[in-house]
């Protein structure tokens, strides 16, 4: 009897050690899901908070932007409203020059952003486009030295009243000028019906730094350019039909549109 006691004392004795152990890994499996749990959480309140941020400063940059576009509007408004000539010529000026102001802080990201006015410089084959020396804003001091003419596929596309986005220049063909300090750009012609006053222009530093947002604006933009050139009146225009390039072809990228 003596011996199957001792023999239970020291069977019952070397479990507990066992017994602690897996106790202790218990615990600590415990413990350890709770520490995750807990980051969990706090991940989702980071997250949620910056979400919120980002949300309110969507809305912020929204309600700008709509004010922007009730000024500029009212702008164009009180230039047309002057009805001496010379002062109304003066003060479409002096809008015209505030629209590509607002199109370079507007549209794309917050730097890097150049604006330009390309008008009309010959109404004879192979006719041309060229910036204006006032009609520019932004990245550069002075205005683009492109110039715009029959063939180039900007030109050709604003003949037939279409906008042109490109996010990439090295994508585009290796026969085609890539511009020089621009990695992304959007055009759109400054035109009414068969006149054609010129094309604003967008470019920015970085390629994918225009959204489809901005292509847009682009367009309420230059269709603010176009009420000021047709207001104006004394101003050369291209025939979009003695051009004979409204038949130009190609798929539509995104903000194209048809005047």
């Amino acid at each position: 009897i003596g011996g199957v006691a001792v023999g239970a004392s020291f069977s019952i004795s070397s479990t507990i050690p066992v017994l602690s152990g897996g106790l202790a890994l218990f615990v600590l499996g415990f413990v350890l899901a709770l520490a995750a749990a807990e980051r969990k959480k706090r991940q989702r309140i980071i997250e949620d908070k910056i979400w919120k941020q980002e949300r309110d400063e969507e809305r912020r940059r929204y309600v700008k932007l709509i004010d922007e576009l009730g000024t500029s509007t009212f702008m164009v408004a009180q230039a047309l409203h002057d009805v001496t000539p010379a002062k109304m010529r003066q003060e479409l000026g002096i809008a015209k020059k505030s629209i590509l102001m607002l199109v370079r802080h507007i549209l794309g990201p917050q730097g890097g952003v150049r604006a330009n006015l390309f008008e009309v410089r010959s109404t004879e084959f192979p006719f041309e486009m060229a910036a204006s020396k006032w009609g520019h804003d932004g990245r550069t001091s002075r205005p683009s030295d492109r110039i715009f003419k029959a063939g180039d596929t900007t030109f050709d596309l604003a003949m037939k009243g279409r906008s042109r986005f490109v996010d990439d220049v090295d994508k585009l063909p290796q026969t085609e000028d890539k511009g020089n300090g621009y990695r992304a750009f959007a055009t759109h012609p400054i035109a009414v019906e068969d006149d054609c006053y010129g094309i604003l222009t967008v470019d920015v530093a970085q390629a994918h730094g225009l959204d489809i947002l901005s292509i847009k604006l682009l367009k309420y933009y230059a269709g603010l350019l176009t009420i000021c050139f047709v207001a104006d009146g004394d101003r050369p225009t291209i025939k979009r039909e003695e051009t004979l390039l409204g038949r130009v072809e190609g798929e539509s990228q995104p903000g194209d549109d048809e005047l």
